[in-house]
């Protein structure tokens, strides 16, 4: 399967409404500014995954499938650094944890925190794509994990990754947050492109 420069955009744009979202959403829980921050390029391969978490060491991902009129799967990926800034500031005090270059899991509550902001923010995620092109999609419950993106079980027959960055601002934070992965299937690709009424163009 390969998508031309017009797929692209169009689903640029798809990704950068789901991301809105679900940074604003973010923003909220954290009392901070959370900004999405688009990437080039927006669309990448499942191949090229795996080199982008590279860059952040150990993580923790929040994967979701997501179900209706489109299919596809949804990951969030932040560092390990940053769960702490998250799940602190949400929770309004500071969890005693690991030394981050020895930890092996999530503690106890750092994982049901996790579980509940990713869901939430995927949620918010693809509510928005959900409005915008006029489908059902719901997302299940979430599946958490710590380490590397080899240790997420992913839907088969997905070749394309949407991408977002988000840069966190707070007082003594500013870096990329984490990323959020959109990952639709051929069927989904194909589905959102008649939704935005760009099947016709495509077929010319």
């Amino acid at each position: 399967m390969q998508i031309g420069e017009m797929e692209i955009s169009a689903l640029q744009e798809i990704g950068n409404i789901g991301a809105s979202h679900a940074t604003t959403a973010l923003s909220d829980m954290l009392d901070s500014i959370v900004l999405p921050t688009p990437t080039r390029p927006p669309v990448i391969t499942m191949a090229q995954i795996p080199e982008i978490i590279a860059q952040r060491g150990k993580v923790v991902t929040i994967y979701e499938e997501v179900l209706g009129t489109v299919e596809a799967g949804i990951l969030m990926v932040i560092p390990y650094f940053f769960t702490n800034v998250v799940v602190d500031n949400v929770l309004g005090m500071p969890i005693e944890r690991e030394d981050p270059n020895t930890i092996s899991k999530l503690g106890e509550m750092d994982e049901s925190a996790m579980t509940e902001i990713g869901s939430i923010l995927n949620g918010h995620y693809v509510t928005s794509i959900s409005d915008f092109i006029s489908v059902s999609m719901v997302c299940t419950p979430p599946k958490i994990g710590f380490g590397t993106f080899q240790n997420v079980n992913l839907r088969s027959k997905i070749q394309y990754a949407l991408v977002i960055h988000n840069e966190l601002k707070m007082e003594g934070v500013d870096a990329i947050l984490g990323d959020f992965f959109f990952l639709p299937d051929k069927a989904a690709i194909d589905y959102m492109m008649k939704a935005l009424g760009l099947d016709m163009m495509l077929a010319m």
